[in-house]
């Protein structure tokens, strides 16, 4: 058992790379001129990002044909290839730029037939009309016609273009097609075409160019001798030694000293040819992916080069994009501006936040200590009141009943029968005693909302202030809700026992509205009347509404009063029908 186990195990691992390896797929990329060339280079990158992205796996290999700098024909390097790969499998093929897509016209059949193949960083005119159906890619336009029209408007005075380019067969044949393209500027500007000079005799030239003249660098692989270069390297000799302005058409030929130009983006002809590269390595046929043409043009200038040469940036097109300006001290420290900004704002709010708090919490001890003197005060009275009460109508009716009953009482111990009548006068008083100790005690504490619930007690409530005050009071209750918490209910209750109280002693009014509604959540009660009213604003806040509405608010509710005068007042109540417990204090007075 264990030999079985160890040959399944050592199976599994001769066949683990054999099956990691089915799914990785095999991607060449030709590209022109030297792997120093900074195109390539970006290229290549952004192939490599962007399968990555895409999550296929693969291995990415590159060849630079080189034929300039090495003299190798394309047969030989198609012989080079050849041996270098085979046996190997190829998933897919891609060149970069004319020279490379020209080797693959001739051989790429032949070396690699049926396999998919790319193209990118080619100029519309360098593309066939018919291409094979194993072949597919990315165009452009490498149309130097915007950058001298940019010059044109940098330099309004121009007269002289001076053309400066290599001596491959690829830069001539390009320097051919710019003289095509500027014919139209014929009568108004005259070009001189650099590329069979030496490097030296196009350096010295270009130190000694007549005034109103603009240079245009192109490409420059090779000059007349023969002796190679890499653009993007002789670049800032080059427009070091110009005395006039130095135009480029290329993004990777910027930030070397060149004023700037309707520059070719090779960043975004490399990101869609990587796009269908994704789309055929997961199975997509090349008849179905169609060549596509990338507008990847746009004016780049520098305005450092443009103070160089004293040309006003007012005249950039608006829709160019600056580059070298020198970051203004915003630009170089704003992180830290905004960090220091934040954190001292942040500190002005705490400390207005801190001023605000103490404010309202002195105001709040000042309001604490009013409605507390308030509150003792009204509490005294309420004392006062019932000790009037009891001593001046209550006492003097129980000596006058004391005194009727001793009258009686002295006729019985006299063995006299009192008269009839007698006794009437003190039960009939004893009764009313009866009554207005009844009232009293309804006033302080309400024993139906207690026994009977919210209802009954409004009830009563609108009744004794309907009798005692003459108060045409319409009560409509019916929603309340049944098992209402009790301290909820009392609320309700001293709220409109207040409300009425207010009513009968300063509004005049003749009739009040009572009117209960109620939901899932909430309870709310409007109490309005027909009375004069008042300005809220500036008439003085009572007792009794302070207490009405701190008593709500308590209970989490709202206390809402809306008066005018000669229209009335209304007070609207909303408490929620369930409330926290720590509310309960309420509950009894």
């Amino acid at each position: 058992m264990f030999g079985l186990a160890f040959l399944l195990v050592a199976s599994w691992l001769n066949l683990a790379p054999a099956v990691l390896a089915q799914g990785i797929r095999n991607i060449l990329v030709l590209h022109m001129e030297s792997a120093q060339l900074p195109a390539n280079a970006l290229v290549s990158r952004t192939i490599e990002d962007g399968l990555t992205e895409a999550h296929i796996p693969h291995v990415t290999f590159d060849e630079y044909l080189d034929e300039n700098r090495l003299r190798l024909t394309h047969s030989a390097i198609a012989t080079t290839l050849e041996a270098k790969y085979a046996g190997k499998r190829l998933d897919l093929i891609i060149t970069v730029g004319p020279q490379a897509f020209g080797f693959l016209m001739e051989y790429g059949s032949k070396l690699w037939p049926h396999i998919p193949k790319l193209f990118c960083l080619m100029d519309n005119r360098e593309v066939p009309q018919s291409l094979p159906d194993d072949i597919t890619g990315i165009r452009g336009s490498f149309d130097f016609s915007p950058t001298i029209d940019l010059a044109l408007q940098l330099q309004p005075d121009l007269k002289h273009i001076y053309y400066i380019g290599g001596a491959t067969p690829q830069e001539l044949e390009r320097q051919r097609i710019a003289q095509e393209d500027f014919k139209h500027y014929d009568g108004r500007l005259d070009f001189t075409y650099l590329n069979e000079l030496s490097w030296t005799q196009l350096l010295t030239q270009i130190h000694h160019l007549p005034d109103h003249s603009a240079a245009l660098l192109t490409t420059y692989f090779m000059d007349s001798t023969g002796q190679n270069f890499i653009t993007a390297n002789v670049c800032p000799s080059i427009t070091s030694a110009a005395n006039t302005p130095v135009y480029v058409p290329f993004d990777t030929l910027l930030h070397c000293g060149a004023v700037g130009g309707s520059v070719f983006s090779i960043s975004a002809s490399a990101q869609a040819v990587t796009r269908l590269a994704v789309r055929v390595l997961k199975g997509e046929a090349i008849p179905h992916v169609p060549v596509q043409e990338v507008i990847a043009d746009q004016v780049v200038v520098d305005v450092g080069q443009l103070a160089r040469w004293g040309i006003p940036e007012d005249r950039v097109p608006v829709d160019a994009i600056i580059i070298g300006r020198q970051p203004s001290v915003w630009e170089r420290y704003f992180r830290y501006i905004l960090t220091i900004a934040a954190i001292l704002l942040v500190q002005l709010i705490v400390i207005v936040a801190l001023f605000y708090e103490i404010r309202r919490k002195k105001r709040a001890d000042r309001i604490v200590r009013l409605l507390s003197k308030r509150l003792i005060e009204a509490g005294e009275e309420e004392r006062r009141h019932i000790a009037r009460e009891l001593h001046d109508d209550m006492g003097q009716r129980l000596s006058l009943l004391s005194f009727q009953l001793d009258s009686v009482n002295s006729h019985l111990h006299n063995g006299n029968a009192p008269p009839k009548p007698s006794l009437d006068e003190p039960l009939q008083e004893l009764s009313a005693l009866i009554t207005d100790v009844h009232k009293l005690s309804h006033r302080l504490h309400s024993s139906k909302l207690e026994h009977l619930g919210l209802k009954a007690a409004m009830t009563e409530l609108c009744q004794y202030f309907s009798q005692k005050d003459g108060l045409a009071i319409d009560l409509c209750a019916d929603a309340i809700p049944a098992g209402l918490r009790g301290e909820v209910a009392l609320c309700f209750y001293r709220v409109a026992q207040e409300a009425l109280t207010n009513v009968a002693k300063h509004s005049h009014a003749l009739s009040v509205q009572i009117v209960f509604r109620a939901d899932q959540t909430r309870v709310k009660m409007t109490l309005s009347d027909s009375g004069r009213g008042f300005d809220p604003t500036s008439a003085p806040i009572g007792l009794g509404l302070t207490a009405m509405e701190e008593r709500v608010r308590a209970l989490d509710g709202t206390f809402t009063l809306h008066s005018r005068p000669g229209c009335g007042t209304t007070i609207l109540v909303t408490v929620p029908a369930f409330v926290p417990m720590d509310s309960e204090v309420f509950t009894k007075e």
